[in-house]
């Protein structure tokens, strides 16, 4: 089956009351597939208490609508029971000042970012919680996918200048001394490569400004590959409860086109060895986008390794936040996204989102369906590629990608070495160079 729907459930968008209409006309439109975010604080409100009817009545609503649901741990947005009892696991910014979790654009319903998971009793938290849910999800066979991280990446503080970045926990330089006495062996190869003079492996402190390039890059290096780390954890309960696949997507184009990989820290190919199926999300808005989707969508292909890829989150052409919108894409603009998409390989096509979101920063933007969940020129045009695809699905899922000319190397290095250079601007050097260079092959049709 290609897969072809919509993201539609995050903690309290739609409302209850909204599901079974807008599932049946999901179905109508031609979609074979939502994603649901179970949103931590909003299934488990009170320590140990999972709301089981919350669950149970959104799957039985997909399963007579014959939709298949994909279902993502949403972690990052804690409960405010948890908020409350384990301060003592908040993350720690560079001045050593804990981050108490609040809302943002994607945990509307506060929490974010949740707790650090270096804590071992916040390990056992998620295990509890994801085991606990899947008691009941694995009972519905509508549920078809799971996904144990959106975007798995390091979270960055963008209310400061360069971003913020984390952890400075004690749990979390542990974890990171520990890294990098199974890098160096000992601590005098550390201060060679370094050019510092620690006298053991439990003096050092994870680096707090942008002013240096070895220490700092191992310190986001280590970050890439703890983010990896966590999600294989989250990943093998998961694999332990159910049989479905499990899989995740790279955050917006992936770390090629990433300008903030140094704050973000996180790695396409290391991330995908995790999971069963790989995918990206892409927020394109101008027909002059489609190069950087083209790009996304080679190197997610790529990172991938022969796995099937999906175009995970595309942007259903409604461009900005609240009342400060832009309107959305011409018909043209939007057929283009979905078929680039399409074209490079992608196996399913998930759009962001099917309504809007009634609280938080994303209110007003980023929907197929108008404010009241009804349907707009996107709407009508999923639905006419959508029949198409399903018209000729074999040729959609048969077809093979010829075999590549041209090779581009991605250089993690190269990218923190620019984001050290200058962190306000990020790694904009780097993206513009494989960009610049992705394009050229791009419009002349080279693979």
């Amino acid at each position: 089956m290609f897969v072809f729907g919509t993201q539609y459930l995050r903690g309290a968008t739609p409302e209850r009351d909204q599901w079974e209409r807008d599932l049946a006309n999901i179905k109508e439109y031609g979609f074979n597939t939502v994603r649901a975010w179970l949103v931590w604080n909003a299934v488990e409100k009170a320590e140990g208490e999972i709301d089981y009817d919350y669950i149970a009545s959104f799957l039985d609503c997909a399963k007579r609508n014959e939709l298949e649901v994909g279902l993502l741990f949403h972690m990052h947005a804690c409960p405010n029971w948890a908020i409350k009892k384990y301060s003592r696991y908040f993350y720690v910014d560079e001045n050593s000042l804990p981050f108490e979790p609040a809302v943002r654009p994607n945990s509307p319903t506060g929490g974010w970012p949740g707790l650090c998971y270096d804590h071992p009793e916040v390990r056992e938290m998620e295990k509890r919680f994801i085991e606990g849910v899947i008691a009941e999800t694995k009972k519905h066979d509508c549920v078809s996918f799971y996904e144990p991280m959106n975007e798995p990446h390091q979270w960055v503080d963008y209310t400061k200048q360069p971003g913020g970045i984390f952890c400075y926990c004690d749990a979390s330089v542990k974890r990171f001394q520990e890294w990098l006495r199974e890098k160096y062996g000992d601590i005098g190869t550390l201060n060679a490569a370094w050019g510092h003079f620690y006298g053991s492996f439990d003096e050092i402190r994870p680096p707090r400004w942008t002013t240096s390039y070895a220490d700092y890059a191992d310190f986001r290096l280590f970050n890439m590959e703890n983010v990896t780390r966590e999600i294989r954890y989250r990943a093998d309960i998961i694999r332990a409860c159910d049989t479905k696949p499990v899989i995740a997507h790279a955050w917006g184009g992936g770390a090629v086109t990433c300008s903030q990989l140094g704050g973000m820290a996180f790695d396409d190919w290391k991330n995908a060895e995790v999971f069963d199926k790989w995918g990206y999300s892409a927020f394109p808005y101008k027909a002059r986008d489609c190069a950087s989707l083209g790009l996304g969508c080679d190197s997610t292909r790529c990172a991938a390794n022969g796995k099937e890829y999906w175009q995970s989150e595309l942007s259903a052409g409604l461009r900005g936040v609240g009342l400060d919108v832009s309107g959305r894409i011409d018909d043209k603009t939007f057929d283009k996204f979905s078929l680039e998409s399409i074209r490079h390989g992608a196996r399913g096509l998930l759009y962001w989102q099917y309504r809007k979101e009634r609280f938080g920063a994303e209110w007003g933007g980023f929907a197929l369906t108008d404010y009241d969940g009804g349907p707009t020129n996107l709407t009508r045009k999923a639905s006419a590629l959508c029949k198409a695809i399903k018209e000729n699905e074999a040729l959609f899922c048969e077809g093979t990608q010829g075999n590549a000319e041209v090779a581009l190397v991605f250089s993690r290095r190269s990218y923190l070495a620019a984001w050290c250079s200058n962190a306000k601007k990020g790694n904009k050097f780097a993206v513009d160079s494989i960009s610049g260079y992705y394009k050229m092959f791009w419009e002349e049709n080279i693979h």
